[in-house]
């Protein structure tokens, strides 16, 4: 087999999101041991793995949602290890969690609202807009209950809810679960446009053929560990690590990737 280069996103790196030797679990079971993962401005980072590999557990503490008992996560070169998910957040990163958790009887304003917890009031019509942008197709169901919404539009008032904060560096955590193929290549059209802007991006997926077709670099996690990590592209084109790591993923659509 032809491993992926690996990476190592540790002391050389001063600048974007970088976690180190992270170890964190539920109770007295680790889930994550010594996990390393890193993401740059401008830079769509995708987590692959099985059901149960530790990808949510990532998610959850690089939010601050779940305490991390060693390592370090740090965010251009300042810590953020001990913060909250307030400060993470005003920090400039923000997470949309597996499953959306929107609150369904609000309405879609309200529930983008509620991202907006760090912006004045002067700001918010500009954040509005901006989220409106890069989603027209919310501005007519901004009074619409949340949880009458199909499972795509959902799931872009959950990305637009986590952009109201302005974040630097966005962590999506599963957003194909439950969605349609063209929904999902939809979405993560969207996905790469906020990587083009600037933004860095850590996608967790289960579809790996879609999240490698539109990633610079991918991490593959098992049980808790990092057993790949490198180039996406590389990954996705070794024959011998498709079959290895993801079962074969048959034809690997690319039309969402642009920096081949």
């Amino acid at each position: 087999m032809t491993a992926a280069t690996s990476v190592d996103p540790g002391s050389s790196k001063s600048g974007g999101l970088v976690a180190t030797g992270l170890v964190a679990g539920y109770h007295q079971t680790p889930v994550l041991r010594s996990v390393d993962v890193s993401v740059d401005a401008g830079e769509i980072v995708c987590v692959l793995g099985a059901n149960g590999a530790g990808k949510s557990t990532l998610a959850r503490a690089l939010a601050g949602l779940l305490a991390v008992r060693e390592g370090t996560i740090e965010l251009d070169g300042c810590m953020l290890s001990d913060l909250p998910v307030s400060e993470r957040v005003m920090a400039g990163v923000s997470l949309v969690p597996e499953g959306r958790a929107l609150f369904p009887r609000l309405r879609v304003k309200e529930n983008l609202m509620l991202g907006a917890f760090r912006r004045n009031r002067g700001g918010l019509s500009a954040a509005m807009t901006e989220v409106l942008d890069l989603f027209p197709v919310l501005a007519p169901r901004l009074n619409q209950v949340a949880g009458t919404l199909s499972g795509g539009e959902q799931q872009m008032v959950a990305i637009a809810r986590a952009l109201m904060a302005r974040p630097t560096y966005l962590v999506l955590d599963e957003p194909s679960l439950g969605l349609a193929p063209i929904i999902i290549e939809r979405i993560l059209v969207k996905v790469r446009e906020l990587a083009s802007s600037g933004m860095g991006i850590i996608l967790i997926e289960q579809n790996a053929s879609l999240a490698l077709a539109i990633s610079d670099r991918a991490v593959v996690i098992e049980r808790g560990v990092v057993v790949m990590s490198g180039d996406a592209a590389t990954i996705r084109d070794d024959g011998d690590v498709v079959r290895a790591y993801f079962g074969g993923l048959g034809r690997v659509t690319t039309t969402t990737h642009s920096n081949n």
